[in-house]
Parts: structure tokens; C-alpha cells; sequence
């Protein structure tokens, strides 16, 4: 089919959360676990909930779950991967490829905002997320559905109402109150994101300049800690001591991996953005980091063990 239709998935019809059947494509068990949370907040029932694997979702023949939407998440753990939303597009079973689709990624930047645009997605939403900000978007992909198009080129909503993508900013009234008050805006979180940045581009760096630079993270990282309590920040707080937590973890065995430096990044990003009244994405903010930095130290001490029962110089067996 070519052109603009009025898909029978797309029926505009009254948001009752209690009713909501969605499908949740993503491939981190936590992360699972974290979403499910946001959307019993916003009153969807444990069973009208299906959590796939993305990969083998898209392997699966027999499809029968009559999803409203479909929540596709990007990991933090893995790079973008937009072609994703094409592959569903394209899937046969038109009360899946037709429904509407909110991708959600902690990658809030514009050239993903518009990847997933143009790959098909109807709404994109940055993580963490509240409940109360999912709920916006329920209502309006369930209320008020996009046109649905079909052509050799694009298949997805109609792409005119670009702006509803943007991504979320702190609002200049904030930032007034903030320095009425004398308290700097987000001061913390911005000048450490400033110094992981540097580490991680320090790539071909002389050793000693890189330690040099790791420090200078550990020491803000420290500083921001104690500012954030000062400050009643809890997920500021929390942020900084997993990136503190990360360095003392790896120091003198391991060099600053890139993925946990991007991962921090990312973080300290969406801590500038969220205004303090929104405790809920912040405290995810800082739960998220926390649990990276966990188990990639606990993949490193693994590798380790396993290598220290490695013997360095085995001997061949003498025979004869």
C-alpha cells in the first residue's frame, strides 16, 4: 500500500490506561524492570505488558499479542541501532508495524531525535522518563494518532509534526530562579560531564597526561559529591560517586573504558536538563549509573580471576 492512510491500528480512541496492551522491546533485563515501574505508574497492568528481546522478537513467527504500543528502548550497553524501527515497519502483520511506535533512548541528541523520526517512530522520548511524561505520550499516539504513510522510501506516521520531538529543555524561568537564589545551575553536573569529555577524548594522550586528566576527574568527582550534599542533590550525589566509584575501581589495572565514560556523560547531560521537581527521572538518572558502573567492575574483577588461574607458563606434559 502507497500513500496516506487511516490504519485500523491507528483509530483515535480514549486513553484508559487500564485497557493499554504494550510491547516492550528491549534487551536489558534491569532495564525491564525499571520500565515496568514507570508503567505501573501510569496504571498499565502487569499482564498487558510483553517484554521481548528485540533481536529474537523480530525472529518470532507466530505473533499474537494485540499491542496498543510498542515501546522500543535503546540500552545504554549498546550503539544506536535505528534500522530497528525499519525492520518493524516492514514486518507483514500490519496490527504490529502500523501501531505507534516511542522510542526511547538516554541519547537525547538531534541527530538521534531525527534518526528515529525518520526511520518511522512516532514519538521519541528521552530516558530516564517519569511516569507522568510516558503517560503524555500514551495519550497522545492512543487520542490522537499521526496520519499513517506508506511509500518506497518511508513508512510511519506522517513526519510534519517534527517539533513534538524535540527534546526536553530546562526552562529559562529555572534557570532566573536559580540565579535569583544564588545557587548555580547544575554547576556540578556540568563541569564534571566537562572533565569525563576531556578523558575521553584523550585517547592518543601521553600516559601521563591521561593520569593527569583522570585525576582531575576523581577530585571533581569528589567536589561534586560533597556539593550535591550540601545542595540535597541525591541523584547528583549518587552520579558522581559511581563515576568516583569507577576510576578507584580500575585504578592501575584498567584504563578508563570509553562505553562507562559516554555512559556518565550521558547521565550528567540529562541531570542538567531535568528540573530538580522531577525526583523521579532523576533518581533513575542516578540508579542507572549506578548499576553500569557495578556490573562492568564486576565483569572486570571476573576477567581478572580467571586470568590469575591461568598459569603464565604451562608446561607440555613429558612423554616417553
Amino acid at each position: 500500500m502507497t500513500g496516506s492512510v487511516l490504519s485500523p491500528a491507528r483509530i483515535p480512541r480514549e486513553f484508559v490506561p487500564e485497557e493499554v496492551r504494550v510491547l516492550m522491546l528491549e534487551d536489558s533485563i534491569h532495564s525491564r524492570s525499571v520500565m515496568m515501574e514507570v508503567l505501573r505508574g501510569i496504571g498499565i497492568q502487569n499482564d498487558h505488558v510483553m517484554s521481548r528481546n528485540a533481536l529474537e522478537f523480530l525472529q518470532e513467527e507466530n505473533y499474537n499479542f494485540p499491542a496498543d504500543i510498542v515501546l522500543i528502548i535503546h540500552s545504554q550497553e549498546n550503539p544506536v541501532d535505528l534500522s530497528l524501527i525499519q525492520k518493524l515497519r516492514r514486518l507483514p502483520n500490519p496490527m504490529l508495524s502500523e501501531r505507534p511506535f516511542i522510542y526511547l533512548s538516554a541519547i537525547a541528541t538531534m541527530t538521534n531525535i531525527r534518526g528515529a523520526r525518520d526511520a518511522g517512530a512516532d514519538e521519541f522520548v528521552m530516558r530516564p522518563v517519569s511516569s507522568s511524561q510516558l503517560q503524555k505520550k500514551f495519550r497522545a499516539v492512543i487520542e490522537a494518532p499521526q496520519v499513517f504513510v506508506s511509500t518506497n522510501k518511508y513508512i510511519g506516521p506522517c513526519r510534519r509534526r517534527q517539533e513534538d520531538m524535540e527534546p526536553p529543555r530546562r526552562r529559562t524561568e529555572d534557570s532566573r530562579k536559580d540565579k535569583e537564589e544564588g545557587r548555580p545551575e547544575a554547576a556540578g553536573a556540568e563541569e564534571l560531564k566537562f572533565a569525563v569529555n576531556e578523558l575521553l577524548n584523550s585517547d592518543f594522550a601521553p600516559a601521563p597526561m591521561r593520569q593527569s586528566m583522570t585525576d582531575r576527574v576523581r577530585a571533581i568527582a569528589t567536589r561534586t559529591m560533597q556539593q550535591s550534599i550540601e545542595q540535597g542533590d541525591t541523584a547528583l550525589h549518587q552520579t558522581a560517586t559511581a563515576v568516583r566509584f569507577y576510576l578507584d575501581g580500575i585504578e592501575g589495572k584498567e584504563d578508563p573504558e570509553a562505553h562507562v565514560l559516554e555512559i556518565s556523560i550521558h547521565a550528567l547531560t540529562q541531570l542538567s536538563v531535568l528540573p530538580d521537581t522531577d525526583v523521579e527521572a532523576r533518581k533513575s538518572v542516578g540508579t542507572l549509573m549506578t548499576v553500569a558502573v557495578q556490573k562492568k567492575l564486576a565483569a572486570y574483577q571476573k576477567r581478572r580471576r580467571q586470568v590469575s588461574r591461568t598459569p603464565a607458563n604451562p608446561q607440555k606434559r613429558q612423554t616417553g
